[in-house]
């Protein structure tokens, strides 16, 4: 092997180490409301036909519809017209990571009245004690409103005002959360809103992990919220892990460095 060919397979086992060295492993879970994950059109509560299913009310004010939808065919209908009181689902997503990204796609329409919310929660039925982030998206005259609630009381991401928040159109919505923080930041469309945002409950938190996605509906009023393809995964940084690929690669470099380096000496 001459030089130029040693240096050509030093390159190349030094590429193979840094790409084993930090693949991560992909974290998280996935929401779509599409035929080929069990779901179809109807009530939420009960669905999919198989595996961890939404659990809470039976309600027709939280379905699947085929009406919108940000990818595929079918999105969730969120809708506000309940005579008082609110209904809600919650599916089990498997623990979230301490630092996570929640995505997902927001269409509102109609702008009377009524208000939608997001959160995730360590446990079903539980939203308040242990809890993470719980994010309103409101009606309000003719502008819609994005609101947080924070130990009890209602805090503002986004009122509406220029650039507004526009009916019948998809939105997308990232929150990046930290459970050792009890915090998260909040985007708009990839436009920071809001940080350094605090969960539901922050005083007396008792939530070592996020296991439930949660959606409700409350108030009376004629808007719609669709929602759709919700996505959790880690927002930790990436940390080196040397797999077994990585130790064949610093293997391979290593020797070839020996092999150079035993050529110059003779």
């Amino acid at each position: 092997m001459n030089e130029r060919s040693r240096v050509g397979w030093g390159v190349t086992a030094v590429a193979m180490f840094l790409v084993a060295a930090f693949a991560q492993a992909a974290v998280g879970a996935s929401v779509d409301f599409e035929t080929g994950e069990g779901y179809s059109t109807g009530n939420l509560f009960d669905q999919p036909t198989s595996g961890n299913q939404w659990s809470g009310d039976d309600s027709s004010k939280i379905a699947v519809t085929s009406a919108q939808s940000q990818s595929g065919s079918q999105s969730i209908l969120l809708d506000p017209g309940l005579t008082s009181g609110s209904d809600g689902n919650e599916l089990n997503i498997g623990s979230t990571p301490t630092q996570f990204s929640l995505k997902f796609y927001w269409r509102p329409s109609g702008t009377t009245s009524g208000s939608a919310s997001i959160y995730l929660a360590q446990f079903a039925g539980n939203s308040t004690n242990f809890a993470g982030p719980r994010i309103q998206f409101v009606a309000s005259g003719s502008v819609y409103q994005i609101k947080s609630v924070e130990n009890g009381f209602v805090q503002n991401i986004k009122l509406g005002m220029s650039p507004g928040i526009y009916a019948d159109q998809w939105w997308e919505v990232e929150i990046l959360g930290d459970l050792s923080t009890r915090t998260f930041d909040f985007y708009l469309d990839g436009t920071l809103e809001a940080s350094d945002m605090g969960f539901r409950n922050t005083i007396t938190n008792l939530a070592t992990s996020l296991n439930y996605l949660g959606v409700e509906v409350s108030n009376t009023g004629a808007s719609d919220h669709y929602f759709d393809d919700f996505q959790i995964t880690s927002n930790a940084p990436a940390v080196p892990t040397l797999s077994a690929w990585g130790i064949l690669a610093l293997l391979a470099l290593l020797a070839a460095g020996s092999r150079a380096w035993l050529r110059r000496a003779a």
